[in-house]
């Protein structure tokens, strides 16, 4: 298994967005907290016995979790920045729309989730053909949802790490874990599916309304025989539902895109940035991970051996001439804004080698 290896590449797209309105955010979770054009739920505990310092008390045992795409946009969200223009052709191509890649913009969450899919695509796909590459059995993905029974409720990293375990005695040997703090549910209480949900901005008809219940569970793409789901539920009280195989690579950036597009976003910390140039700014950082890889296919086992980056035309899809970009705002060129630029459209592509990490490699 340590000795295959296995290539990828990775394009950078400039722009891809979506021009999506916005629905008011609701929850019937008994602790609510308003913010800046959105509202924002919070989970607390009970704490241990004795006193903590106050910054860990915060920190281990109460959380607030946000949805995406439920802030608010910037003003140039969704406008057009550039035109791709076939000289062959003659004609336009593409609209290149500008996003500020926010997770929490109603209209740029859209091009954020399909960012963060191919990432996950791109990991878990290479993972299937390293195992299948290997000989190992049970090398086929699978979506699977984890969901703890009520009284094992406590703070995240308590659950997640619960979760870790939980999966492993399931039978799983590596994957992908997205956590999601809430379900939705209508009026009646019934299940509402997110891309029906009137919580989400890119929402398919019939839109239903709904309203986020707290209730936390992780969705897993993995790897692995998994045991019998009525003993796993005796043996550990969670419950798990196989909602299906991932066959292809299509098939993970899809699930992958659908799911991150309602994941847990936790409140954010300050953190302390060193640029290349060695000068440190303040940026702000989720305070937890809400994508994390686990097991076979975790960063200390599932590594990239080698990545090679190259500057390639961007082609037109009818007659494959190099196509231009022409744009529509005022561009800064040395200092001084130039308008109507029109240049060659170059995209960064990446191409990676993976393999598994030697054991020898591995911290015990």
């Amino acid at each position: 298994m340590t000795e295959s290896v296995s290539h990828s590449q990775t394009v950078l797209v400039q722009a891809d967005s979506l021009q999506v309105g916005t629905r008011p955010f609701s929850n019937n979770h008994p602790k609510v907290t308003p913010s800046t054009g959105a509202l924002t739920f919070q989970a607390t505990f009970p704490l241990p016995e004795g006193e903590l310092y106050p910054a860990l008390q915060h920190t281990y045992f109460s959380t607030q979790w946000d949805l995406p795409s439920q802030g608010f946009e910037y003003q140039a969200c969704g406008t057009v920045e550039a035109k791709s223009w076939c000289p062959d052709c003659k004609t336009f191509k593409h609209d290149l729309l500008y996003c500020c890649n926010r997770s929490e913009c109603p209209v740029c969450s859209s091009t954020w989730a399909s960012k963060a899919g191919a990432r996950i695509a791109e990991r878990m796909w290479k993972y299937h053909v390293l195992l299948f590459r290997s000989g190992v059995w049970a090398t086929r993905l699978s979506h699977v949802t984890f969901s703890p029974p009520e009284d094992q409720w406590s703070d995240y990293r308590t659950m997640r790490a619960r979760a870790y375990e939980v999966m492993e005695k399931a039978g799983v040997r590596g994957g992908c874990v997205i956590f999601h703090p809430y379900r939705f549910r209508d009026s009646n209480g019934e299940s509402v599916a997110w891309k029906h949900c009137s919580l989400n901005p890119a929402a398919v008809y019939p839109i239903i309304q709904a309203e986020a219940i707290y209730s936390p569970h992780f969705h897993g793409l993995t790897a692995g025989f998994l045991m019998n789901s009525d003993r796993f539920e005796k043996l550990t009280g969670w419950v798990y539902v196989k909602h299906g195989d991932l066959d292809t690579r299509e098939d993970i950036f899809q699930c992958a895109r659908y799911l991150v597009s309602h994941m847990g976003l936790s409140e954010k910390r300050w953190f302390r940035k060193r640029l290349k140039s060695g000068k440190r700014i303040w940026v702000q950082v989720p305070l937890f991970q809400s994508i994390t890889y686990i097991g076979e296919c975790s960063y200390s086992q599932l590594i990239i051996v080698n990545e090679e980056r190259r500057l390639e035309a961007v082609t037109c899809p009818d007659c494959g001439a190099c196509l231009e970009l022409h744009y529509q705002k005022s561009v800064d060129v040395d200092g001084r804004p130039v308008e109507g630029l029109k240049v060659p459209w170059i995209q960064l592509v990446r191409y990676r080698t993976w393999a598994f990490r030697p054991k020898k490699d591995v911290c015990p």
